[in-house]
């Protein structure tokens, strides 16, 4: 887990760099995190329709507010947080629903571990049917919980909500997948 963190120190600098003037030291953190906040946006709406936009729309965003994080070393749920923020107010705003999951088009397979105890790989078409089963934010949980591997705290920061929610919403998700599995 300690490796998952392992930017979490050259972001703050690279941050300092930033609001010292360095406007361009930003390109470090889009191309570290872009493909990170387009996995995020297109796991809250399933679609690819709204993935381009919406990424440059976030990572623009934490530019325009880098000065209001207060720990540069956890940008990168500060920056899954505005993320996050960003598509609840784009599907209120625009009315979006969820009922046709697409692909992202950048995976093969997707190796889904569970409490280090069962662990599968599932194709695309099976990933995207599970998928579809859950809520756009019970989706978001599980695939930060399970494969970002960020802790339930962590989690429930991003989506402000309780440690707890997180836990129920991530323990319920999963135990609809399973029940589809088998």
């Amino acid at each position: 887990m300690a490796n998952k963190d392992v930017y979490a120190q050259e972001d703050a600098l690279v941050i300092a760099e930033v609001l010292k003037g360095r406007k361009t030291s930003f390109t470090i953190l889009v191309n570290r995190y872009q493909r990170l906040v387009r996995i995020t946006i297109w796991n809250y709406f399933r679609k690819r329709e709204f993935v381009d936009d919406l990424c440059q729309e976030a990572l623009l965003k934490a530019y325009l507010n880098l000065s209001a994080l207060r720990e540069p070393a956890k940008f990168k749920n500060w920056l899954l947080q505005v993320t996050f923020r960003l598509c609840v107010d784009y599907q209120r705003r625009n009315r979006v629903e969820n009922s046709c999951v697409e692909s992202l088009g950048e995976n093969d397979g997707i190796l889904f571990a569970v409490n280090n105890e069962e662990s599968f790989i599932l194709d695309e078409a099976s990933v995207l049917s599970l998928l579809n089963r859950l809520s756009s934010v019970d989706c978001f949980v599980v695939w930060l919980r399970y494969v970002e591997e960020l802790s339930y705290d962590s989690i429930a920061s991003i989506i402000d909500s309780t440690e707890t929610a997180v836990r129920q919403k991530a323990s319920r998700a999963m135990k609809s997948m399973r029940k589809y599995l088998k």
